[in-house]
């Protein structure tokens, strides 16, 4: 199994920000993991579009046991609308003592749900 590897510099200022990926399987996990240790605590949301990619983690990104303080899954019994998840983004940074200001599609299905929690 191979390692990850990055040359990205870790951030003491980004410790404090907290970096949603909406779908992180394949490229998007990478992505995830690019975040992670450049010092950003990274949240996943996965939504039901996701379905079986949710298994296509590549392996070195499956290896960091730590990679999401928090992982939220949308639509749930919890929550129900994108301003319910948006306010478990934000409660999850909080606890996290982060603050919420990045979010980024890591697949394709969550383009939509990245979409519209990224306007204003």
């Amino acid at each position: 199994m191979h390692a990850y590897k990055t040359t990205s510099p870790r951030l003491a200022e980004n410790e404090k920000v907290c970096v949603c990926v909406v779908d992180p399987y394949s490229t998007g996990a990478h992505v995830s993991a690019e975040a992670y240790y450049r010092g950003f605590k990274v949240l996943a949301v996965w939504t039901d579009e996701c379905g079986e990619l949710e298994s296509h983690i590549p392996h070195e990104v499956a290896a960091i046991d730590d990679l999401y303080f928090a992982q939220i899954r949308y639509p749930s019994a919890e929550i129900s609308t994108l301003a319910a998840l948006g306010k478990a983004i934000s409660d999850a940074a909080t606890a996290a003592d982060a603050k919420f200001e990045h979010i980024i599609a890591g697949g394709e299905s969550g383009v939509k749900v990245t979409e519209n929690l990224s306007e204003p």
